[in-house]
């Protein structure tokens, strides 16, 4: 059987997949992420929106999966998530890893860091032996630093001041526009929510286009934000002794973000690179090769057969 491979990106906004069998690729694209937040078994739920989506791409026979999931999946979670997928794809081998470092394995593949800033962040470095080491990436309530659910939340946390002091602004006016009208039950329902993470994230591109219009308080949750990248990239940077550096995710290349970013990685003396423009490699480069210390693998049994 020839190489057919599905690459799955699971972020908490949405999931992205590819299908590349050496004579085309398909790519798809879901609304339906994984919030830290939510309870219950997140294997089950994953592999539900994973089908779907390949349903929808018209995808056929399947001879590897590789998953990276921005939630840590339990290694109880990662066996439902496979057993679901071989149930209907039953010569398939699952290898389940987080989305960092499917990131680099994809965006980058050689000696450096990649930093993915999205809803939430994570940094990947890879020395020049191989080693693979992860920062942060701790989720919204304690990590995540720089990405666009930090850069909401200061936005909210500062509206909720100008609430407090009964003052109008651009910044309040804006996450109003997103949130409505803010009080004690809107903040308290916005943090109830269990998608909170991506409910604050959108608020994140309001504050990039208040600062492109001059706002001195957007201009100065951005800067904090790139100040806290910066310190993740070069820590994650000097441990692996490296100085080439991708950035990806949507909220790293908003356009407000870049040039910051731009100017303080040449200013500390790092290297920031392209990412690598095709997104495509063997799932066997990733079941065998320098990731293979961080994939959870999980081959086919050969008592299964297709689930309709």
């Amino acid at each position: 059987m020839s190489r057919a491979d599905v690459i799955v990106d699971v972020g908490k906004s949405g999931i992205r997949a590819s299908y590349d069998n050496d004579v085309q690729t398909v790519t798809g694209d879901s609304p339906t992420g994984i919030s830290p937040a939510s309870a219950g078994d997140q294997g089950t739920v994953l592999a539900a929106a994973v089908l779907a989506l390949l349903r929808h791409m018209g995808v056929g026979a399947v001879t590897n999966f590789v998953i990276g999931s921005t939630a840590e999946l339990s290694e109880n979670e990662r066996r439902k998530l496979s057993t679901e997928l071989q149930e209907v794809f039953p010569t398939a081998t699952v290898g389940i890893m987080d989305d960092g470092t499917l990131a680099h394995a994809l965006h980058l593949d050689m000696a450096g860091v990649l930093v993915s800033v999205g809803t939430g962040v994570i940094a990947i470095s890879r020395d020049n032996d191989g080693g693979l080491r992860r920062r942060d990436g701790w989720g919204p309530l304690l990590g995540d630093r720089g990405g666009a659910v930090s850069v909401g939340l200061a936005a909210l946390r500062t509206s909720l001041t100008d609430v407090d002091d009964d003052t109008d602004s651009a910044l309040r006016r804006a996450v109003e526009s997103i949130l409505g009208k803010l009080d004690v039950h809107k903040a308290r329902d916005t943090t109830a929510r269990t998608d909170w993470p991506v409910a604050v994230a959108e608020l994140a591109p309001l504050v990039c286009e208040l600062a492109a219009q001059g706002d001195t308080r957007s201009n100065q949750i951005l800067d904090e934000a790139a100040e806290d990248l910066l310190r993740t990239i070069r820590r994650s940077a000097e441990l692996a002794e490296v100085t080439d550096v991708v950035v990806v995710g949507r909220f790293g290349l908003a356009e407000q973000m870049v040039g910051r970013l731009t100017s303080l990685l040449e200013a500390a003396g790092l290297t920031r690179r392209p990412p690598n423009p095709t997104r495509r490699i063997p799932a066997i480069d990733v079941f065998e090769g320098h990731y293979r210390q961080w994939v959870h693998l999980y081959p086919p049994t050969t008592d299964r057969t297709p689930r309709p």
